[in-house]
Order: structure tokens, then C-alpha cells, then sequence
């Protein structure tokens, strides 16, 4: 009698869990997704787009990062604030290069490689501790400054070989100058 209370408390228990569906479990990622964004849609139909969009870049970081489990990709990706969008909405935001049609001296100087130099074949850098968290320009249009500060601190470490001396700074203070 007290195994037949219990299996019948279990298969209660359980076919409740099972209500849940995919729908359901997608729908809560997708609010979660927006609480953690602040993100806000027109209406009803902007908002259904935008699910599917964001369920298209889930699918694709899925597929991406299986493939980087197996070793057929050096990284993996995750979904962040812009997982709403789709790539040519994202390039038109973010990329605000304009670039200048000034015209440019014709004479430059060409490459000349050292002699007697050992180079590696690889370097991972990362492990080398030259390598700072990936940042987020916003829109701000000045990515320029921040591939400046970047690689002015990234090879900080390097010449006065201070390895793991990689830094992040503010990069609004270049703007600011």
C-alpha cells in the first residue's frame, strides 16, 4: 500500500513536470533574455520577429559551439544583448568606421623581415596573459580608439615583458582628450 501511495505520488508529480513545453521553456529564455536587455518592442509584431530572430542566433551559437567542442573551431560563442538582431541590422549599428577619401601619399615603406629570427609557429596569447575580456564599444562611432587602447596596453606587457600586465582602461578617456 505505502509503494503504491508512492508511485502514484510520482507519476502526480511527474506528469505535472511534463506539462512544460518547448514553447513554454523558449518563451521564458525569450523574457529572460529581455528582463536581462531592458529590451522593448513596438508591438506584438515586432516582438514575434524578434523571437525568431533571437531563436535563429540561439540555433546558430548551438551549432558553433558544438563544432568548438569537437575541435573544428578555436572558440565558442554565447548569446549577449544583441541576440535580437539580425547581421546586417548589428553591422549597421555597430560598424560606424567612416572612412576618410583624403588622398594618401603613394610612397610607403615595404616590410623587411629579420634575419636570423626564430619564430614560433603559434602563439596563444590568452595563456601568454596579453590578451584583456572582450569589450563593448556601444555605438559611440569611435572604434578607432578603442583598437588604439587596445593594442597600445596589449603591447605594453610585451616590451617591458611584464607578462599578464594586460590592461583594460577607459576608453572613453581617449575620447575625452
Amino acid at each position: 500500500m505505502y509503494y503504491s501511495l508512492l508511485l502514484l505520488i510520482y507519476f502526480v508529480v511527474s506528469m505535472n513536470c511534463s506539462d512544460r513545453t518547448n514553447k513554454d521553456v523558449i518563451l521564458e529564455e525569450w523574457k529572460a533574455f529581455k528582463s536581462m536587455h531592458q529590451k522593448q518592442y513596438a508591438n506584438k509584431s515586432e516582438e514575434n520577429f524578434r523571437i525568431k530572430v533571437f531563436m535563429e542566433n540561439k540555433y546558430f551559437i548551438a551549432k558553433h559551439n558544438q563544432r568548438a567542442a569537437i575541435g573544428l573551431k578555436g572558440y565558442t560563442l554565447a548569446m549577449n544583448k544583441y541576440g535580437d538582431l539580425l547581421h546586417h541590422e548589428f553591422v549597421a549599428i555597430m560598424n560606424g568606421f567612416k572612412k576618410s577619401y583624403k588622398t594618401h601619399s603613394i610612397n610607403g615603406s615595404s616590410y623587411l623581415s629579420p634575419a636570423n629570427v626564430v619564430i614560433p609557429d603559434s602563439i596563444d596569447w590568452r595563456t601568454e596573459g596579453y590578451v584583456t575580456e572582450v569589450k563593448d564599444q556601444g555605438q559611440c562611432g569611435s572604434c578607432w580608439a578603442f583598437s588604439a587602447v587596445c593594442i597600445i596596453y596589449t603591447l605594453h606587457p610585451v616590451y617591458s615583458e611584464r607578462v599578464g600586465a594586460a590592461k583594460t582602461v577607459r576608453y572613453n578617456r581617449v575620447l575625452q582628450l
